[in-house]
């Protein structure tokens, strides 16, 4: 499990990327601000919701608008997608600055 390993500064890019990722259906309850994160809103169900809805999960139905998530395991599968990419991220950021120190990398 090393591979799973993040020091503390690894852990902060994960938890701002996590919060950053799942904003759009924070901000979308805020009066002023919910007419803005309208269309990001779109992107954040529909970029994982389209392609879940054409590998035949249950959990999603397309209609005009692209993908509409039904229940908790829909909304739940959208929302760890971006945690996982947020994940990602993180690593991908961890092997970049052990290259630019120098050291080699290996998990």
């Amino acid at each position: 499990m090393k591979m799973l390993r993040l020091d503390s500064k690894d852990l902060k890019v994960l938890v701002l990327a996590i919060l950053v990722l799942n904003s759009p259906p924070l901000l979308v309850r805020f009066p002023v601000i919910g007419i803005i994160m309208f269309i990001p809103m779109l992107f954040w169900i529909n970029i994982p919701g389209i392609p879940f809805a054409l590998i035949g999960l249950p959990y999603y139905e397309i209609k005009e608008f692209g993908a509409i998530p039904h229940g908790i395991m829909g909304w739940g599968l959208i929302v760890l997608f971006w945690c996982l990419l947020a994940f990602g991220f993180a690593k991908i950021l961890k092997m970049a600055r052990n290259k630019k120190a120098g050291r080699n990398y290996s998990g």
